[in-house]
């Protein structure tokens, strides 16, 4: 009989999200007028709203530099590509993957604004690691989160990472096991797994190769120790 085909929905990348956040003062966006508009310091609806206005065309130019970055990267003609860029939010789609940026209010500071950037919809690992794809996004993401269809044993996992010479040093939980972090051997990524999504993180700065190849890495290790999270590895 023929190898049953792995569902391409049951890869870790398929399902992943990368992410990344550009945090400043709202006082330096260029739709802040100095003398008329005056810095939030409380959060609201208003502020948020103002927050989105204010930024929308440090978001617009963002997103039209990486669509033209994408564009010539991946050699797509204009059939090729979606563009959109409204109310605060651009979304640029590709055939192997989409892009979603966004601005709103820091909710850690009522002073500053973050601008989010998401790649989605990715059809393989190999799009992620191709070399145009590490230059344009490597400025912009920093983290990879994959949420699940169904909730994760935690406990369970926790009992069989302790249970692996290689993991047992390197993983940490919360008493209730509500959460656990496990740092990648050898390098500085971080995976944080909760019952229903996992993700994986590198300090601002940081390689995002490094960070897609130690996440797979980290899953295959976590399949050796019998503590998979996903069917397939890649």
């Amino acid at each position: 009989m023929p190898e049953k085909k792995a569902d391409e929905s049951s890869s870790p990348f398929h399902q992943a999200r990368l992410r990344g956040w550009d945090v400043g003062r709202i006082r330096r966006l260029r739709g802040f007028l100095k003398g008329v508009h005056r810095e939030p310091d409380r959060h609201s609806q208003a502020t948020e709203a103002f927050t989105r206005k204010a930024g929308s065309p440090d978001l617009e130019d963002r997103a039209e530099q990486l669509h033209r970055d994408i564009r010539t990267a991946f050699h797509l003609k204009r059939k090729g590509l979606s563009f959109s860029c409204e109310e605060g939010t651009g979304i640029i789609k590709t055939p192997d993957f989409t892009v979603t940026l966004w601005i709103d209010q820091d909710p850690d500071d009522a002073r500053s604004y973050r601008i989010g950037t998401e790649v989605a919809a990715i059809t393989s690992r190999e799009v992620v690691t191709r070399a145009c794809f590490i230059e344009i996004f490597r400025h912009y993401c920093d983290s990879v989160l994959i949420e699940f269809t169904q909730t994760i044993d935690l406990e369970g996992t926790i009992d069989r990472i302790e249970d692996s010479d290689k993991l047992a040093p390197l993983l940490d939980y919360a008493a209730d096991a509500s959460w656990l972090t496990l740092k990648a051997p050898g390098t500085s990524i971080e995976m944080r797994l909760l019952p229903h999504q996992v993700s994986f993180s590198i300090p601002s700065g940081g390689d995002l190769r490094v960070l897609i190849d130690g996440t797979s890495d980290l899953l295959e290790d976590l399949n050796e120790a019998g503590a998979g999270l996903f069917l397939n590895p890649d």
